[in-house]
């Protein structure tokens, strides 16, 4: 669970302020250790047209390339144009640690 508060706090210092996280899962098919170095990678492949609401997907990796940590949010944007009808799908967010 540390890794995926990681992760949301990453993502939400990559949007701003005003971030929720409406609903959120996570899966962890491998154990992350502490000599670990790992790569967390965002996708948006949806974006809601009317209202500041986005899918997330999230694919955190170790340094084998071994996916250690899955997850999916659904996130809406306090502050306005960070989310758009004319935003890119599939948008990636690269972050290592």
């Amino acid at each position: 669970m540390t890794v995926a508060a990681e992760v949301v706090t990453e993502y939400a210092k990559l949007t701003g302020a005003g971030t929720v996280f409406t609903k959120q899962s996570w899966g962890f098919p491998r154990p992350v250790s502490i000599s670990d170095t790992i790569r967390a990678e965002a996708t948006v492949p949806s974006v809601h047209p009317r209202l500041p609401i986005a899918d997330v997907g999230f694919k955190i990796t170790n340094q084998d390339g071994e996916e250690v940590l899955m997850g999916e949010a659904t996130v809406y944007q306090a502050i306005a144009g960070l989310f758009h009808a004319s935003a890119r799908p599939s948008a990636h967010y690269p972050l290592v640690w």
